[in-house]
């Protein structure tokens, strides 16, 4: 049961094979995305501004895509 919580796994999943329980862990995992941290905002920051004004402008687009995309 601890494995489960921890690693977010379905038991009914794990334990029977029920696609039920496939399907409600697949649906989850998809609907909170992870935060991110203080620290890894900062990174991301530091490593956006470290390129040149055109690579940023690419970034910036790239991420506009797969938002729409998503």
């Amino acid at each position: 049961m601890e494995f489960c919580e921890k690693h977010k796994v379905s038991m009914d999943w794990l334990l029977c094979g029920d696609l039920q329980g496939l399907r409600r862990m697949t649906q989850e995992a998809k609907a909170t995305p992870p935060e991110m941290t203080e620290t890894q905002r900062k990174e991301v920051t530091r490593l956006f501004l470290a390129l040149s004004p055109k690579m940023q402008a690419v970034a910036l687009a790239t991420r506009e895509a797969g938002e729409v995309r998503s």
